[in-house]
């Protein structure tokens, strides 16, 4: 097995890729259907390369335990991602058959985790945690060897807000209550303040994170993957920007003033499935009225 062709692997690309994202829900939404099938039309719709979620919690608990069936509970019909239903699932071997697909069809990979907790692990994970989570789910890929046509490992999905290892929220938080009241308190995502103490710890968390697998993975190529649109001021303020191998903003249309109001993750409460047709029916109206300005906006968002 040679994973050393991975590293550097994007800068040596010599045409731009076609990337798509593939969350939690591949695995767990009856939408996605045989994953076979679903990477062949992949394919054909021109795609080169995916961002997929290759559960590495459920990965770190079969390295240490070897259970095979996870169980994840239903989000009900208030989500537009992932499983209405709880379902079960042998996650593992479902990740080497995805992982085993991309490799055979030649699909260049971007790993990362959104973090969808099965009943069966252990969520309150520090730090050490996140390390060894990933250490073990990349162990786990090597020993099958599906770590081919790596672009990069993504640590923390969106970081430092949307990724879901929620110990990191509840440092930045209570290390910033200490700093300004000597106090520490409860600590819930819906507190963040993205203010210059949380700020501070959020780079220094990046730091250790990316310092780690670099001395410990020196094959691969890290990064944490961005929102610029959440901050107000310099994304360096909130993560170590010269440690990443790769810069992967991401910038959505949804996040345009207008759609964001409308549209944006089921807006205004709109959430069931007759809602979301409509929603669907009325953002394509609003693209065709309007798709030259909203290009115009996302290439000056690019730019920037």
């Amino acid at each position: 097995m040679n994973t050393t062709q991975n590293k550097g692997l994007l800068k040596r690309l010599e045409k731009p890729l076609a990337i798509t994202m593939w969350d939690f829900s591949w695995l767990l939404s009856e939408g996605f259907g045989d994953i076979d099938k679903a990477l062949d039309e992949l394919v054909e719709r021109g795609y080169d390369a995916v961002r997929v979620d290759v559960f590495p919690t459920a990965l770190d608990h079969f390295m240490r335990t070897g259970e095979t069936e996870y169980t994840y509970p239903g989000t009900g019909e208030d989500t537009i991602w992932g499983n209405y239903n709880e379902v079960t699932w042998n996650t593992p071997a479902m990740v080497e058959k995805m992982m085993r697909g991309l490799i055979d069809r030649g699909i260049a990979i971007g790993i990362s985790t959104w973090v969808r907790w099965a009943k069966q692990e252990n969520t309150n994970v520090d730090l050490d945690g996140v390390k060894a989570i990933w250490d073990n789910a990349i162990r786990f890929l090597e020993e099958r060897d599906l770590m081919h046509n790596i672009l990069y490992i993504d640590l923390m999905n969106e970081y430092p807000r949307n990724h879901t290892f929620t110990w990191v929220y509840s440092e930045a938080i209570n290390q910033a209550s200490r700093e300004t009241t000597g106090m520490e308190h409860m600590a819930t995502v819906e507190e963040l303040k993205f203010d210059a103490f949380e700020a501070k710890v959020w780079k220094k968390i990046s730091v250790e994170l990316l310092d780690y697998f670099h001395d410990k993975h020196p094959q691969y190529d890290f990064t944490l993957s961005l929102v610029k649109m959440m901050y107000d001021g310099d994304i360096e303020q909130y993560v170590a920007v010269d440690k990443l191998d790769t810069l992967d903003p991401h910038l959505w249309f949804a996040f345009h003033p207008e759609l964001a109001e409308k549209y944006h993750l089921g807006a205004a409460g709109r959430h069931n499935e007759q809602d979301l047709i409509q929603m669907d029916q009325e953002l394509e109206a609003d693209w065709q009225a309007k798709k030259d300005s909203y290009i115009q906006w996302m290439d000056e968002k690019i730019t920037e």
